[in-house]
């Protein structure tokens, strides 16, 4: 789950780690003799997190659901979830299954309540937003998350919000004062670190999943719409798997500029409490 991702218009640029897997499902026509119907049965919690995965697709259920997925082979995780204060745990956590034609599959998934103690304060907490731009950001980044959006030809839906956290920003900080400082516009720092890297170097217990860059934006909003508008940082910004986010923010004048050079950099991580 690391991705990677950057943009660049004109002196805005925007870059970002992306890996995403083609699906097959679009490149040729699909059948009643060619598809599976996988009936997702989930019980004992209102509302799920449940990964389907395989054969290029990957799609996150929060209910009990019926999907039609080409033949393959699909890995299927049920996730902890935190529902009105309480934790609850999949009884049977990963399943895998192979999809033939013409045929339907049920997978049963029930959730009980996790009376392990303090389960609730295993997962990493959220951290107090700052204030200016990157509360503006935070803001702004989960408005985004909790509307279906289009990133070039893939369409995603609705994602949960992510919780800021000060050891991830942390990070992006640093990544993003070391750009500034030293004139370069790369995810791999001049020492030859990647994100995670960086990410692995603070106190976060996560895991380091993704990165967007951006230079040259003028605002928040700019920033945030030029990664919308970018395939590879849209599918990051909406990935449903990523638990929190650290942003940092720093500037660079140029004697050719009036205005100085802006650097962002936004990266996301994943509790691995919840897995």
């Amino acid at each position: 789950m690391l991705t990677v991702a950057g943009l660049m218009i004109g002196q805005a640029a925007v870059t970002g780690v992306a890996t995403a897997a083609a699906s097959d499902a679009g490149k040729r026509k699909l059948t009643a003799a060619t598809t599976t119907s996988l009936n997702v049965n989930i019980s004992g919690v209102d509302k799920a997190r449940v990964k389907v995965k395989g054969n290029g697709i990957k799609r996150v259920v929060r209910s009990s659901t019926v999907l039609r997925l080409p033949e393959g082979t699909y890995r299927v995780r049920a996730f902890r979830v935190l529902s009105d204060g309480t934790v609850y745990s999949p009884k049977h956590r990963r399943f895998r299954l192979s999809a033939r034609g013409g045929t339907s599959v049920i997978v049963a998934v029930h959730y009980d309540e996790d009376t392990t103690p303090a389960a609730a304060d295993k997962r990493v907490p959220a951290s107090p937003i700052p204030d200016g731009d990157i509360a503006t950001m935070v803001s702004l980044v989960n408005e985004a998350r909790s509307r279906t959006q289009q990133c070039g030809s893939k369409s995603m839906p609705p994602a949960p919000p992510v919780l800021y956290n000060a050891d991830i920003a942390e990070a992006a900080q640093a990544h993003a004062e070391d750009m500034a400082e030293k004139n370069y516009f790369e995810h791999t720092s001049l020492d030859g670190r990647s994100f995670v890297d960086r990410i692995r170097a603070t106190d976060y217990s996560g895991s380091a999943a993704g990165e967007n860059i951006a230079s040259g934006f003028r605002t928040a909003q700019d920033t945030l719409q030029g990664w919308l508008k970018s395939p590879g940082h849209c599918v990051n910004l909406m990935d449903p798997d990523f638990d929190h986010m650290g942003l940092g923010f720093a500037e660079r004048m140029e004697p050719k500029y009036t205005l100085s050079i802006t650097y962002w950099v936004q990266d996301f991580g994943y509790d691995r409490s919840s897995y």
